[in-house]
């Protein structure tokens, strides 16, 4: 039997359970497996292309693609001579190719292109600088900016000056009176500077950005309202609470400056403005709108408001977006008690509606984390056949009260037929799975689960096994002989979908330390696959405690690709057949070629084909790709470079997800909304970080607004243009 380790609970748990007769009702509902809402004629928000990015026929100048190897390379020194070269193609797709590469030895050769007679060369010089660092803090830009001529290049400038201008520059800044246009640049710039907290004493950049908040282009609005919607701390605008809260009841009820001034408001944890937030949460047809509204009334200062709970149970049950009925759900949750009131309608919510079964998620946690695994059980039980998307939660949910009964459970799910349940459960017990403490041969049932796994069937299980498989309390039974008997097996099969198995079985072997491992890893450092010879150098350093000198790894990694860009053609398509719909997105090789191409190539060998949607932020991104391990740890193997681009991250755009610079792999993004902080910013680290945009969606706006945790990728191909 199971025997279950139970952490602290609160003394108030809940006594009520769901009846088993309440399911079998239930269950004369017609399921169709769509949440409640999201129906697959609802109309998306539009996508509005980026400004027009020209092609110069990139892949067919041999001087042009010498400077992308360059780049691809990180020769900043050879990008640098270039910025000298007679043709002003090569000095605009050099200066361009510095943005990626951050050399600061090109800080003066740029600032010189400011002056080039080519409005393209300008143009991609002040582009760069937004990159790297600026010794003299912006000046250069600024000086350039008063005598430019050319839109193009002033919006460069101001976007430069945004992610890197210094006081004394920001200050002249908020002074200046831009031009019809670039006025929204400018907006944007002055939020990225005050979120930097530059500017925010003396230099008059609050005071600027309250007055943008009163133009009389909407555009510019809510460009002034980014830097009130992001900046953390509301001290910083306080005196002009009044100002903002004008400012957002001016607004027509679908104007997107409300995405930024409801969430700042709701910072301020000010009862009085309760009313404002309840007003967009029914009012808006934007749900991003509505989601940001629930999000700023679900905090514990207000949710003791009169008629605030009413009007999230409201949301909870019509709302036509999931995404605004979810957030609804767990704003209920919030705060230091949960009244009975809501314990008790969250039950009976359980049982009314069964396909909105993404808004009872929160409720159920919330239960099993309250003692109440009879609740937890029972719409597992019910739901999880007739909704496959659930496995992904169901293992998480199973383990809140980890009983006999739900660690039964957990292997039903991992030995059944559904192969999302299987990964969903594998995932989670690669590190969770002492979650249930046993009999004295407990560790043997899960010593042979995890055999079972990693000797066959899918790869994805058989890495999470693999992981599992290094903890040192299954040595006793010969782990260390079972990967290595793993390894061997499925090094034969030399697939793409293999590898990720092999580098987590090398990593396992030295996590368990045993000497005899040597031998088999010494032999996979000569192994084809350069990602298998870095896993095993890997671990033998982590095992012998010696460096392996003299191993042959490429780099760069994923080396560009002039041929196959070819044949892709300028404007290719990558279609995602999803289960929401379909997405169809128009990639920029021009602008990202080798993480254009690798895409390209990952999408044309299937890999992405019943990838799932691991990662779904309301407002932010909804995220794929992870065809390694399909909960967003997984990767290639082999890391892409960070290649900046002029395609801001509005909504619709696609983006590389990354942990760092040089990081990206083959996860990608889509954005809901607009995030300029993507396009480049300074993180925790303090380090500048930018994220690789490299398309942007054609078709699909309602797929992307109806796409929950869970929905997958059935199948994704390459439509090549001419």
């Amino acid at each position: 039997m199971i025997r279950s380790i139970r952490t602290k609970r609160s003394a108030s748990a809940s006594s009520g359970r769901l009846p088993t007769a309440s399911l079998v009702l239930l269950a004369v509902f017609t399921l169709l497996g769509c949440d409640a809402g999201d129906t697959d004629d609802a109309p998306g928000i539009p996508v509005e292309p980026p400004e027009a990015l020209e092609s110069a026929g990139l892949f067919e100048v041999p001087g042009l693609v010498e400077v992308l190897e360059l780049q691809n390379l990180r020769d900043g020194e050879a990008l640098v001579e270039r910025l000298a070269h007679d043709d002003a193609e090569v000095r605009s797709r050099a200066a361009f190719a510095l943005a990626s590469v951050r050399d600061p030895e090109a800080f003066e050769p740029l600032v010189d292109l400011l002056a080039d007679p080519s409005v393209e060369v300008r143009r991609d010089a002040a582009f760069a600088l937004g990159h790297i660092e600026l010794p003299d803090e912006g000046r250069a830009l600024l000086d350039a900016l008063e005598g430019e001529g050319a839109a193009v290049v002033r919006r460069r400038i101001l976007g430069a000056l945004g992610g890197r201008a210094g006081e004394a520059v920001a200050g002249e800044l908020a002074g200046w009176d831009p031009g019809e246009e670039e006025a929204r640049e400018y907006w944007l710039a002055l939020s990225r500077i005050g979120l930097r907290e530059v500017g925010l004493e003396g230099a008059g950049v609050v005071e600027r950005l309250v007055e943008g908040l009163r133009s009389e282009d909407p555009a510019v609005r809510e460009r002034a309202a980014y830097f009130f919607g992001r900046m953390s701390d509301p001290e910083a605008w306080e005196v002009h609470v009044e100002q903002v809260r004008e400012a957002l009841d001016r607004l027509d009820s679908d104007e997107r400056t409300a995405m930024h001034l409801l969430p700042a408001l709701g910072r301020l944890r000010d009862r009085s403005d309760a009313p404002r937030f309840l007003e967009w949460m029914a009012e808006s047809d934007d749900w991003r709108i509505r989601a940001n509204a629930v999000q700023s009334v679900g905090t514990s200062a207000l949710l003791e408001t009169a008629g605030v709970r009413d009007a999230l149970w409201e949301r909870v049950e019509s709302d036509p977006s999931t995404h605004v009925a979810v957030l609804a759900a767990n704003a209920l949750l919030a705060g230091f008690r949960v009244p009975d009131q809501v314990t008790s309608r969250a039950r009976a919510w359980l049982e009314v509606d069964p396909e909105a079964w993404r808004t009872h998620l929160p409720f159920v946690e919330h239960f099993g984390m309250m003692g109440d695994p009879e609740i937890v059980n029972a719409w597992v039980d019910f739901h999880l056949p007739r909704f496959p998307e659930i496995a992904h939660r169901a293992p998480e949910l199973l383990a809140a009260n980890p009983t006999p009964d739900a660690g039964q459970r957990i292997f039903d799910l991992a030995r059944g037929d559904d192969p999302l349940a299987e990964r969903a459960v594998m995932s989670f017990l690669s590190t969770r799975w002492e979650v249930w403490v046993w009999e004295p041969d407990a560790i043997a049932v899960f010593y042979d689960l995890f055999e079972e796994k990693v000797l066959e069937g899918d790869p994805r299980p058989a890495r999470h096994a693999a992981i599992a498989l290094g903890d040192l309390l299954f040595q006793p039974f010969g782990s260390r002989v079972l990967l290595e008997e793993a390894y061997r097996g499925r090094v034969e099969r030399s697939t793409e979908e293999e590898v990720p198995v092999l580098r987590a079985i090398l990593a396992s072997l030295a996590t368990i330390g045993d000497p005899d491992a040597v031998p088999l890893i010494e032999e996979q450092l000569g192994h084809e696959d350069f990602r298998i010879r870095k896993a095993a150098a890997a671990a033998y350093e982590e095992l012998t405690g010696q460096e392996v000198r003299g191993l042959e790894i490429p780099d760069p990694e994923i080396p560009l690709d002039v041929e196959y860009l070819r044949e892709l053609g300028p404007a290719p398509l990558l279609v995602l057949e999803t289960t929401r719909g379909t997405i169809r997105i128009r990639l920029a090789p021009e602008q990202a070629p080798v993480t254009v191409q690798t895409i390209a190539r990952y999408a044309e060998e299937g890999l992405y084909d019943e990838v799932h949607f691991h990662r779904v932020v309301s407002n932010f991104v909804i995220q794929t790709g992870d065809f390694a391990a399909g909960d967003g740890t997984g990767g290639p193997g082999q890391a892409l470079r960070t290649e900046v681009t002029q395609i801001p991250f509005q909504r619709g755009v696609v983006g590389m997800a990354s942990s760092g610079w040089d990081t990206e792999g083959s996860q990608f993004f889509i954005t809901h909304s607009a995030q300029p902080h993507l396009d480049g910013s300074f993180g925790q680290s303090g380090d500048w970080m930018a994220y690789t945009a490299f398309g942007w969606l054609e078709e699909g706006e309602s797929a992307l607004d109806r796409i929950q945790e869970g929905d997958r990728v059935e199948r994704a191909w390459i439509e090549r243009s001419p």
